[in-house]
């Protein structure tokens, strides 16, 4: 959090995100036997599609579809981590310029 200047305030987004990472990728551990821990709980494989695409608090861009012109429907966000259990498959928490994370 101190490399990337990250807010106090947006500690439980870095612990989630930095979980669902530590859970998803392969440790070297006897008793993984080279799997994720994700895997030898689930049984499978983990997707990590959603975890490759933006590192913790990256600045990114999205659509805000309800903007008025002549105000820019593109606006400036910082990414926050998946949003399990919020929408469709690769939601993701973000945070605008308000300050108030979204998914």
């Amino acid at each position: 959090m101190h490399l990337w200047n990250v807010p106090q305030s947006l500690w439980d987004f870095y612990c989630k995100w930095s979980c669902d990472v530590r859970s998803k990728t392969a440790h070297v551990s006897f008793e993984l036997d080279g799997r994720t821990p994700f895997e030898v709980v689930m049984g499978y494989t983990p997707d990590i599609s959603s975890l490759m695409n933006y590192d913790f608090y990256e600045p990114i861009w999205y659509y805000n579809e309800i903007s008025q012109f002549p105000e820019p429907k593109r606006k400036l966000a910082r990414w926050l981590g998946e949003a399990h259990n919020v929408g469709q498959a690769m939601s993701y928490f973000i945070l605008p310029q308000s300050g108030i994370p979204i998914a």
